[in-house]
């Protein structure tokens, strides 16, 4: 039999894809694009085509002989550039930008991904540092498929800073192994497209890479020197899976680590406890997944408002903590009410926000956060009995 239709493509796997992750990308594509959970006329088509590359894939003779015709088919073109041709011409234009650029990245094209990225974006971040923070991404996790699927759109709505007339917000399915274990990990993460003057174009958001990339660099480093599986589970409990800041776990060991450097120099820190209060559920999601939704969109908006200095973790099931490192309690206080001030005009998601904090109390961590769950508490309360204005998006959901 000679193929002539880009299978690897259709599924939107790595041409050297493990057989669980073609399983896994062919489950999830199966999920989106079943008639009978899709409305779109083109579903039942774009089905019979999975259906046969998971077929062709999924048999491993099948895809031995596929993949010799396959290189042909590709032959003098890079094999890691190559679109497919099938269905191509019936997506739109924004929805082959973003498909393109988790493409790049899956084929660690960085510079082409790089070019997908807004005008803004590439201001901030050069193509070298942009390069560097990937190779040290493909180091530790190694995307394997991923799925994409409109979740819906803004009008007038800023991101980063930046007002765009329309932004397209798409879930991605993403399936990787990581590197340092064999594993395998199936998420879903939000990704942002919007009409930047001329053309759709990828918003990446970020201020400044150099804090991913050390991070990166030395999970990477640690996996040559410990157990796989340690590495691993050490790393599962510093970090929040959901959000990837530190969890309760990983922040406790910042805060007893920066109360014993305040014993010692007599620096000032400062504790702040943040509560995310779901206001209405728009988009009606099951309550866990509209929870998710807004602890997500709350992690990036505090990314881009806390130094670089300031610790921040998933403190609770709808509540964050931040470690001020040689702050005291009024300078974290103004800290706080630039991040609900800034959360109030660039969040996407329809929730409020109660924050307390507390500087360093009696020479006592447990003291200390007891104060400033107690602030937040007595904050949340306030807004329960109506003394609260609701935080809406920017920009209408269309």
């Amino acid at each position: 039999m000679v193929y002539v239709t880009d299978y690897y493509r259709i599924l939107q796997v790595h041409y050297e894809a493990a057989p669980e992750v073609i399983e896994a990308a062919y489950r999830r594509l199966s999920k989106l694009n079943h008639p009978d959970l899709n409305n779109n006329p083109a579903s039942m088509e774009r089905m019979k085509q999975i259906n046969l590359a998971y077929e062709v894939l999924a048999d491993s003779q099948r895809r031995r002989e596929y993949h010799n015709q396959w290189l042909q088919l590709v032959s003098g073109k890079d094999p890691l550039s190559h679109r497919r041709e099938s269905a191509g011409s019936s997506l739109d234009a924004c929805y082959q930008v973003v498909d393109g650029y988790f493409h790049d990245l899956m084929m660690e094209n960085w510079a082409t991904a790089y070019q997908r990225l807004t005008r803004g974006d590439r201001k901030r971040i050069s193509l070298k540092e942009f390069s560097e923070w990937k190779i040290e991404v493909s180091r530790v996790f190694q995307l394997g498929s991923y799925a994409l699927k409109l979740f819906r759109k803004h009008r007038d709505c800023h991101f980063a800073d930046q007002l765009y007339s329309e932004v397209r917000e798409y879930s991605v399915y993403t399936c990787d192994k990581q590197v340092l274990t064999g594993r395998i990990n199936e998420e879903t993460i939000p990704k942002y497209v919007a009409w930047d003057g001329d053309a759709w174009r990828v918003c990446l958001g970020y201020r400044d890479l150099k804090p991913f990339i050390l991070k990166l660099r030395h999970m990477a480093s640690q996996g040559k020197h410990m157990n796989p599986d340690r590495t691993l589970a050490d790393a599962m409990m510093r970090v929040d899976g959901l959000t990837g800041m530190l969890s309760q776990y990983g922040l406790m060991e910042e805060f007893e680590r920066e109360a014993k450097r305040s014993q010692r120099y007599r620096n000032p820190f400062t504790i702040a406890v943040i509560h995310v209060l779901p206001v209405k559920n728009m988009v009606e999601l099951h309550y866990e997944q509209y929870r998710d939704l807004c602890l997500e969109n709350m992690a990036q908006m505090m990314l881009q408002v806390f130094r670089q200095t300031d610790v921040v973790g998933r403190w609770s099931e709808m509540g964050f903590a931040v470690l001020f490192t040689e702050t005291c309690e009024e300078d974290a206080q103004r800290a706080i009410e630039k991040m609900v001030d800034y959360v109030s005009q660039h969040q996407r998601i329809d929730y409020e926000v109660a924050a307390g904090c507390s500087g360093y109390f009696q020479n006592s961590l447990e003291e200390t956060l007891r104060m400033a769950e107690s602030n937040a508490l007595l904050q949340k309360s306030r807004m329960d009995g109506r003394e609260k204005t609701s935080i809406v998006m920017t920009g209408k959901a269309v």
